[in-house]
């Protein structure tokens, strides 16, 4: 009986204790525990209301309800927060963001410290809400992308009910509550600069009562006030349109480089008409003018020296806006009328230069210089006698070391002066001297020198002291480009990146920019030092391999990369290739002579191709023909031309080149292959796969002493002596 008692009250004590904890359950996600009721809806909301059918133990430190579109349409919740509560029920009137004929649900929630509770999702059929309510909005007046705040009511928590227009223009909200919204000035924002602003919050509209005002764009300072072509202007001041922004000189659109709120940074066109410009800066709603606020430099010519003398002295233009700082410095004459004629400048420094005066028709000369891509004509003319030479032949196509015959009058007075004076008779081809060689009272017959040019000054004297001149357009496919810097001595190709030829001569590397036509020295080649290595350029990148020590042969590959100066070795090539050969993108290589070899730039590797002896190759039109010597006592070669779509090479035909020697180099030149004989110039042509013959008599082995460092930039091929001397083929001849 006794244990009877005691199970009994065991019993009570658990039934009581189980009472206790169903009074006192924590509240949980299970949403059964909170239940959401729409009371009423009409056009200004709806009336939620609430209970909680379970109380826990932890306070309640807010409460509310959250709503949203039934199907999900608009992403993201809206909610009200009603605070702390410890009652079991609650209710609001919602009176924003819902629409007519909309559906909607809600639900209550309960949050403690500890986890959040919600009701279920209850649906209700939206009738409208009021209109959000605009209160004061700071500050009153902006730019673009300053942070506007607006106080009210009705707003909304969710980012997409929300918008506020500028004129029209949307800014970008950052926070929003149902009291406050931040918004950013947008940056097209280009209307009216004093606006109204329009609050959207779902359905409904407000307007501000006060209107926002846009800050008026402020011009500092331009700096510098004057410049030339392609000077870097900055305008300075404040409140800049960053998306609705233009500048003129002028009448001339300027493009900007660099838009700040507080700065306009950009390049001068060249074409800014030259004198003093207006400014006129288009800011958003504000047009600047500033007038007369930028010169545009041009060149003027101050002094002539001396002002008079004969055809062929050299004359020295000073004045300012001219000379070696612009590479478009430009010296014209009036060839008759108002017809000018630009001729070559023999010297060229800062705000001064020297020409040599032309044969022109007038004894009266005026003058036009162009520099910076502006031009001025002197009201200073130059008086000269007309010269004594009647003619210069031939001037088309004339290779160094052709003769050229000048005829006049007046070199010499009679046979005795002829024979004397030979040796004082000078000839010099743009102040090139020239070798002459007869000489009489009316001709006088010299060979072609290299030369820098092809519109060419031709300077006579005779007797070693009557001076005669004529300008003569002579064409010639071969001029002196530049010179390498002293105790230069090549011994490698080169290969071609951006216009500039990169080559080593044991471990310095140098490059030669063909536009500036200047030298550099770069970071020293960290492989084995070497010359007469190989070479060639690939996606960007140089490579050079081979060569020698000067006592053993290197066989080996290295990436050049100009952008960083850095050297990286590659896989060592199967071979010690000679040559290489860039064919539309596609890298060949070869041994001496014969094997032919395809480059894998991606992979590094290379790939054996049909092979082919050759005496010498000539790359044209980005296929490779190669000629091979029919034997060692005939002056006959049997030429081929190599199909990389089949790996095979095809006869295309036998020609005899009646000079023994091995030629000293073979460029392309507009699918016409150039081969270089000891005193012939050859030409294959491709399209109709023959031969024939450019020049004859030329200087013996004149082009004996190019190295291989031969390369081509649009459509030129350069040519680079042991001694540094850069020459360029420029096609210029009737026969290509």
């Amino acid at each position: 009986m006794k244990h009877f008692f005691t199970t009994i009250v065991a019993i009570l004590l658990i039934v009581g204790i189980l009472q206790q904890c169903n009074k006192e359950t924590p509240i949980t996600n299970d949403y059964s525990r909170i239940k959401t009721e729409v009371v009423s809806v009409n056009n200004t909301g709806a009336l939620l209301k609430a209970t909680i059918l379970s109380f826990g133990t932890s306070p309640i430190v807010d409460h509310g309800f959250e709503w949203r579109f039934s199907d999900d349409k608009v992403p993201g919740i809206d909610n009200i927060s009603l605070g702390a509560t410890t009652s079991r029920s609650f209710e609001t009137l919602i009176s924003r963001i819902f629409e007519p004929k909309t559906y909607y649900k809600v639900r209550a929630f309960v949050r403690t410290d500890k986890r959040t509770s919600y009701g279920e999702w209850v649906t209700f059929n939206g009738a409208g809400s009021l209109p959000p309510i605009v209160g004061e909005f700071f500050p009153k007046s902006g730019t673009w992308g300053d942070t506007i705040t607006i106080k009210g009511s009705n707003f909304s928590f969710n980012y997409t009910f929300v918008s506020v227009e500028f004129g029209g223009v949307k800014g970008s909200v950052v926070v929003t509550t149902d009291t406050l919204i931040r918004v950013k000035v947008p940056n097209d924002f280009t209307g009216s600069p004093k606006t109204k602003l329009k609050v959207v919050v779902g359905p409904n509209t407000a307007i501000t009562t006060s209107e926002f005002q846009l800050l008026e764009t402020v011009i500092n300072s331009i700096t510098p006030g004057k410049g030339g072509s392609n000077s870097n202007i900055v305008i300075k001041g404040k409140y800049f349109s960053k998306s609705s922004l233009s500048v003129k000189i002028g009448e001339l659109n300027i493009p900007i480089d660099v838009k700040y709120s507080d700065s306009i940074k950009f390049k001068l066109l060249p074409n800014v008409v030259p004198g003093e410009n207006d400014v006129i800066v288009v800011s958003g709603p504000f047009t600047k003018v500033l007038t007369k606020a930028f010169t545009r430099t041009y060149p003027k010519i101050l002094e002539i020296i001396p002002n008079n003398g004969y055809f062929g002295d050299v004359v020295t233009i000073r004045g300012e806006g001219f000379g070696s700082q612009f590479s478009d410095t430009q010296v014209s004459f009036n060839n008759g009328g108002n017809n000018f004629q630009n001729y070559q400048i023999q010297d060229l420094k800062v705000n001064e230069l020297q020409i040599v005066i032309p044969v022109l028709p007038s004894t009266q000369i005026r003058i036009k210089i162009k520099a910076d891509f502006a031009e001025y004509e002197s009201d200073k003319m130059f008086t000269i006698n007309p010269p004594k030479i009647n003619s210069i032949q031939p001037t088309d196509g004339v290779y160094p070391g052709q003769p050229i015959t000048i005829n006049g009058s007046g070199f010499v007075n009679n046979y005795y002066d002829s024979y004397y004076y030979k040796d004082y008779a000078e000839v010099r081809v743009d102040n090139v001297p020239a070798m002459v060689k007869t000489y009489s009272a009316t001709s006088l017959t010299f060979t072609m020198p290299f030369v820098s040019s092809n519109v060419s000054t031709i300077t006579m004297t005779s007797q070693g002291i009557v001076r005669t001149t004529s300008t003569q357009n002579i064409s010639t496919p071969f001029v002196k480009f530049s010179l390498a810097p002293s105790n230069f001595v090549i011994g490698s190709s080169c290969f071609v990146i951006n216009n500039k030829c990169y080559t080593i001569q044991n471990n310095q590397v140098l490059s030669f920019d063909v536009t500036t036509k200047a030298w550099s020295n770069l970071k020293n080649f960290p492989g084995p030092g070497r010359t007469n290595s190989g070479s060639f350029s690939l996606g960007g990148k140089g490579y050079i391999f081979g060569g020698t020590t000067g006592i053993d042969l290197i066989n080996d590959l290295w990436e050049y990369d100009p952008s960083a100066d850095n050297w990286i070795q590659k896989n060592k090539p199967p071979y010690r290739f000679v040559e290489a050969f860039n064919l539309n993108g596609v890298v060949y290589s070869t041994l001496n002579g014969d094997g032919l070899f395809k480059y894998n730039q991606a992979l590094d590797t290379w790939e054996q191709k049909s092979s082919q002896d050759f005496t010498f190759s000539m790359p044209i039109e980005n296929e490779l023909y190669v000629c091979k010597r029919i034997n060692p006592y005939q002056y006959g070669f049997n030429c081929y031309r190599y199909d990389g779509m089949s790996d095979k090479w095809i006869f295309m035909n036998s020609v005899e080149l009646a000079e023994y020697n091995d030629f000293s180099y073979a460029i392309a030149y507009n699918g016409v292959g150039l081969v270089g004989g000891t005193t012939k110039l050859y030409a294959y042509y491709a399209s109709s796969n023959s031969w024939g013959v450019l020049a004859n008599n030329l200087v013996p082995y004149m082009f004996g002493s190019f190295s291989t460092s031969k390369f081509r930039i649009d459509n030129k091929w350069y040519m680079i002596q042991r001694d540094g001397v850069v020459y360029q083929f420029n096609g210029a001849y009737s026969g290509l």
